[in-house]
């Protein structure tokens, strides 16, 4: 699952607690957050969640950082969770955090990512434009799987803060779209419906949060497949308030 918990720890919000027991009762096996400000919190979420492990990159830092949750008793970590580009800031503000979990002998690698927000809606030469950014951070990433994870079993996933059915000459993921033998966004089925949308305010009523797998996994997708938005502010009260400003989006594959 993929989850932008909004500024995590600053000022106390969103509440631990209530992050707690959504971890509790959703009970997925992997979370990849985005927007974990302050280590301390997160250290004190996972005190409270028994069975879990989870990393944040950059300890020291109150930036906005990306963060692991996942279930200790199905994987081990193979290795310390690292940061990728750490000297691309143009095109990735925030290092994408790269996790090698291994369940069984299955292997599995995340790299949770949170990209550049806003843009005016155009992709232009322009170093300073956020569709530029988002534009170069996809062929960035596009290359560091092909070159350092072929025929890995990789999940990208995270805020992308774009939407991936826009029309060709102005899609930002338009490089992983055409190399569809290679990478497959499982959200692409989510994104027509207006109900699954994971930022769902106006006037910026989008679909901007995404997971995408390499194809060596199409087979467990094909035949177990699911995704969905997890609508938390249909099931309690002030969510969008008090936890975040965004739906968090799960897949669910299932290994033989």
């Amino acid at each position: 699952m993929t989850w932008n918990l909004r500024n995590f720890g600053q000022n106390g919000s969103p509440p631990i607690h209530r992050v707690a027991e959504i971890v509790r009762q959703l009970d997925v096996d992997v979370i990849a957050l985005q927007e974990i400000v302050s280590q301390s919190a997160f250290e004190t979420l996972l005190d409270s969640l028994d069975g879990w492990t989870g990393f944040r990159a950059s300890p020291s830092s109150t930036w906005q950082e990306l963060a692991y949750l996942y279930k200790d008793s199905l994987f081990v970590q193979v290795a310390p969770a690292y940061e990728i580009y750490v000297d691309e800031d143009r095109a990735l503000p925030r290092e994408p955090l790269v996790l090698e979990l291994l369940a069984d002998t299955l292997r599995i690698v995340l790299i949770n990512n949170h990209l550049k927000c806003c843009g005016n809606g155009t992709i232009e030469d322009d170093p300073d434009d956020e569709e530029t950014r988002r534009e170069a951070a996809s062929l960035l990433l596009q290359d560091y799987i092909q070159t350092q994870l072929p025929e890995q079993n990789v999940i990208l996933l995270g805020d992308l803060n774009d939407e991936i059915d826009e029309p060709s000459e102005r899609n930002v993921f338009q490089n992983l779209l055409e190399a569809n033998d290679q990478f497959y966004f499982v959200t692409l089925a989510l994104v027509q419906d207006t109900t699954q949308a994971t930022y769902p305010h106006a006037p910026w009523f989008s679909f901007i949060d995404h997971i995408l797998i390499t194809t060596v996994l199409l087979d467990e997708w094909e035949r177990s497949g699911h995704v969905e938005t997890i609508r938390l502010d249909d099931m309690m009260d002030g969510y969008f308030g008090e936890v975040s400003d965004h739906r968090p989006v799960a897949m669910r594959l299932a290994f033989r």
